[in-house]
């Protein structure tokens, strides 16, 4: 719940806030943790950023989780 608040306020900014692989953060799965790979930018980019997240982790740690 610590990210809901400044997500909601990027999202309105007309930003994006996701996992690298593009899923959106889940509030209300039971599971308070948000783990892998976090990205939050000004939008239009964001799926270019995502993108590139995904290559670098994969790069750095095969098995890492995204």
């Amino acid at each position: 719940w610590d990210m809901a608040a400044p997500e909601a306020v990027l999202l309105a900014a007309g930003g994006a806030f996701s996992h690298a692989d593009g899923r959106a953060l889940s509030y209300n799965d039971g599971d308070i943790r948000q783990a892998g790979c976090l990205i939050a930018s000004h939008g239009p980019s964001h799926a270019e950023l995502c993108a590139k997240a995904a290559a670098a982790m994969a790069a750095i740690d095969p098995g890492f989780a995204v």
